[in-house]
């Protein structure tokens, strides 16, 4: 038998700048400290449910990444796949 799964996942922006973040070994906490930004705000730059074209390009610009065009690539987006159950 098999289910489908639908899983959230994150923008190929979110992705680099949380690559980067690894690299630099910096956490949410860093980065929002960093802005003078709250944690539960970077997370949703992240995830796309907040959306600021100046945020994004200066997070953009700290670590390196090309800032994405429009506010629909920051967003999270569904994967969906089948388990064997």
């Amino acid at each position: 038998m098999q289910i489908e799964i639908t899983k959230n996942c994150l923008s190929d922006w979110a992705k680099e700048v949380k690559k980067k973040m690894i690299d630099m070994d910096m956490d949410v906490k860093d980065v929002s400290a960093k802005f003078k930004w709250t944690s539960a705000y970077f997370n949703s730059l992240l995830r796309g449910t907040t959306y600021s074209q100046h945020n994004v390009e200066i997070v953009s610009l700290y670590f390196g990444v090309i800032a994405p065009r429009s506010p629909e690539e920051t967003k999270l987006h569904k994967k969906t796949y089948m388990v064997e159950i």
